[in-house]
């Protein structure tokens, strides 16, 4: 996977990257709940991506960062 992706304007960029994901844990053996958490968490951080400034919406290692440690621990975005 390379180290950014636009996710600006494609859904499609963005919703490939997930199912990558899901398809990857499920392939490992990870749990049906644990595969549904971890995708809920995808959606999430998709979907704050996608309101964030143009320059800073891409998936890197900063974006994930900053998502993981200041916005998911106070979301209120999507009821829980």
């Amino acid at each position: 996977m390379e180290s950014q992706k636009n996710t600006r304007g494609s859904d499609g960029i963005a919703d490939a990257l997930v199912s990558s994901v899901e398809r990857e844990l499920s392939r490992v053996g990870y749990a049906s709940r644990t595969i549904e958490l971890y995708m809920r968490t995808c959606g999430r951080f998709t979907s704050w991506l996608s309101r964030m400034p143009e320059t800073s919406s891409t998936v890197s290692f900063e974006s994930t960062e900053r998502f993981l440690e200041e916005h998911l621990p106070n979301c209120r975005c999507h009821p829980r």
